[in-house]
């Protein structure tokens, strides 16, 4: 990916809402238009290293967007 030190720092804001489980297409899912939660990813400096993975996947409300433990990721659609 070219991604690096990317576990185990904060945890991921991203602006995807949540659903569980994860549906449609595994390379750059859209995912719902509304919904309760806001995706996060990852892990942060306070979980156990087994669940600071780049991987993880987790809700929380929208308007928990900032914190000593997150961060946010950036992506875009590639060309």
């Amino acid at each position: 990916w070219g991604l690096h030190d990317m576990a185990g720092n904060v945890y991921e804001w991203v602006w995807d809402w949540y659903v569980a489980p994860a549906t449609g297409a595994a390379t750059d899912p859209t995912g719902p238009s509304s919904g309760m939660f806001r995706v996060n990813r990852g892990g942060s400096f306070r979980d156990h290293a087994s669940l600071a993975r780049a991987a993880r996947r987790n809700e929380w409300p929208p308007e928990m967007r900032e914190g000593p433990t997150l961060g946010f990721r950036l992506a875009r659609t590639a060309p």
